[in-house]
This record gives structure tokens, sequence and C-alpha cells, in this order.
């Protein structure tokens, strides 16, 4: 006699984790396909001379589109004859694994736009690890860029090696105190507490790896990329007649955008996505 074990051995899934650092935009039917957002310009001002006419401004701000334009869907053909003889922990696993096949898609899509960032912070190369210098230059980008990393929401997303290569560092972790001296330091110490310079750490498997190794990271405000559903991942199933069977899986449709605002010189229409930069290491 043989018996099956009610347990899976699944396989490896990355957790998701780049959707929340990205800003969400509504979306309704009567956008149809394009979402438009305006920008603003900073108005300038004039100088009023007593006895004189003011000589009013005007300027011709530009609009952002997002477009839904990607449709995904992971499913299967499940005939009823052969799902007779599939364990229900089996069928629930495969269900499972096309919900995450459309969840790791949209956070590699958003990983995939790092890499055209405008600002890449200098002296940085694939495999080559990071430096607590090189989050400083990200930092400063940002905050000449006109965020407050902290009180803006910011994010550091990082490989996993190059969490490995933080916590090597003194000024990151303080571990190399001895005693409840070094434990109270790490309790203090940045990726201890998840954040550096004011922005969140998130690490994230699913980060462009370009062929010759290396990942692209970033550090960038939440309005830097944009996305909206327009399905959010939806289980459907549909009947097949002739096939004695059904079609079941899971479905989406969504956009995502880089964000670009006007410069903060008054009157200039001139555009920037300061507010990210690319770093490329480990």
């Amino acid at each position: 006699p043989i018996g099956f074990d009610k347990d899976i051995i699944q396989a490896i899934q990355y957790e998701t984790v780049l959707q929340p650092t990205v800003k969400h935009y509504a979306w309704n039917k009567s956008m149809g396909q394009t979402i438009v957002t305006n920008r603003g310009v900073n108005w300038e001002k004039a100088i009023k001379v007593p006895g004189t006419v003011i000589t009013p401004t005007s300027y011709s701000t530009t609009s952002e589109m997002l477009y839904i334009d990607t449709f995904e869907v992971s499913a299967l053909p499940l005939e009823d004859f052969g799902k007779l003889f599939i364990p229900d922990n089996v069928l629930a696993n495969e269900a499972q694994t096309m919900g995450y096949a459309l969840a790791r898609g949209v956070d590699t899509t958003i990983a995939n736009l790092y890499q055209s960032f405008s600002a890449s912070v200098s002296g940085t190369a694939y495999n080559v690890e990071l430096t607590f210098a090189n989050a400083l230059a990200a930092s400063r980008m940002l905050r000449v860029g006109g965020l407050k990393p902290g009180m803006d929401k910011t994010f550091f997303v990082i490989s996993p090696q190059q969490t490995e290569a933080f916590k090597n560092m003194e000024v990151f972790t303080n571990s190399l105190y001895a005693g409840q001296a070094g434990i109270d330091n790490f309790k203090k110490a940045t990726l201890a507490q998840s954040t550096t310079l004011g922005a969140t750490i998130v690490e994230s498997m699913l980060l462009r790896a370009p062929s010759g190794g290396g990942h692209d990271m970033a550090m960038y405000a939440m309005d830097a990329i944009g996305i909206a559903f327009a399905q959010e991942p939806q289980l459907f199933t549909d009947w097949i007649g002739p096939d004695l069977g059904e079609m079941k899986g899971y479905k989406q449709a969504y956009g995502v955008k880089r964000s670009y605002r006007t410069v903060e010189t008054p009157g200039s229409p001139a555009l920037t996505d300061a507010w990210a930069a690319l770093m490329k290491g480990v």
C-alpha cells in the first residue's frame, strides 16, 4: 500500500513587498484606460511700482498619463474526470501559486523601473557592495529634490546580499561591542529598526538582476512611481462543455508609470524625477 502525505513541498516563493512602496491611484470605469494627472507650476512674483498696473503671468501646465495597459492571466484547464484523482490540497496549491504569479509580476514590473531613474549615485557598480556613503549620497539627492525623508514616505529598496553587506558595517549595527552594550547598540541599529536616513528599508528578492550579476537598488519617494488597478487579482472559472471541465485561474489589469513634476524654479515647466535615485550593487 502507498499513501500521500497531506503536505506539499512548496516551490520557492519570494515575498512581494514593492507594491506598498508606490503610489496607488484610484480607478473607475469613467476613466477608461487612461488616468490623467495635472501638474502644477510654481508661480513667479513680480514687482508692483506705485502708479503702474500689474502685469499678470500665465503658464501652460502639462499632464501626466497612466495607461492601464497590462492584462495578465494565470490559469489552468481542469477536466472533471481528471479532477477526480487530484487531491484537494494540490488543487488549492495550484490556485495559490497562480495568485502568486500575478503578484510577483507586479513587483518585477516595479523593480524594472529603477534602471530608468534619471539620478544615479556616482561610483556604484554591479557586484560591488553599497556603502553608507552611497546611501548618504542618495538621501542628499532626494533632499536637494525637495523631499524630507522621514516626513515624506521614502523607501530604500535593497537586495538580501546588500542587507548582509550593511550588517558588516559597524556604522549600521555597532555589533563589535561586547556584552550588554553590544546588545543595546544592536537594538538601536539601523537595520534592526528597518530605517536609515529617514527611509524605510525594504528587502526584495525580486529586484532586477542584470546578466552580469548584481542588482538594481534604489531610494525613492512613494510618489516617484504610480500604479492603478482596473482589475485587482480576481479568481475566475469558466465551464467548457466539450471538454467536460472548467478553466480556472486569476486575472488582473493594471498600469504603472514613473512620475515627473515641475522643478522648483518659479515659472519653469521643466520636468524632473528628482525624488528617486538608482544605486547599482550586489
